[in-house]
């Protein structure tokens, strides 16, 4: 699948759960941020697998880990934010309440996005 397909695949899973008044083209762009900003954890997850990370990753991660946080509460009703450090599988994963998910791992992996 490329990666305009799960892009794709994100902005209509967002479309479901936006709050009133979150248009079209802000779906579209959350779901390009969420994306971004989850493949920055990917690889810092990766890089703890292979070596420590320094105070200064650390702090970068906690941030965009408070910002997709942030962006998906302010913005998505229904859909919980699930941060995982592991890099064998999803490091973050959006939880949906009507039990959407895209892994293995069933309704309570959620929807796994990097």
């Amino acid at each position: 699948m490329s990666n305009l397909e799960r892009w794709a695949q994100l902005v209509l899973l967002l479309s479901k759960y936006r709050r009133a008044g979150r248009r079209d083209n802000e779906v579209a762009r959350d779901a390009a941020e969420i994306r971004r900003l989850s493949a920055s954890l990917a690889a810092f997850a990766a890089g703890e697998c292979n070596r420590s990370l320094s105070d200064r990753e650390k702090a970068r991660e906690e941030r965009i880990g408070a910002k997709l946080t942030a962006l998906v509460a302010e913005g998505y009703e229904g859909l919980a934010l699930r941060l995982s450090g592991d890099p064998r599988g999803y490091v973050v994963s959006l939880v949906c309440r009507d039990g959407e998910y895209n892994s293995w791992g069933g309704a309570e992996s959620g929807w796994g996005v990097a």
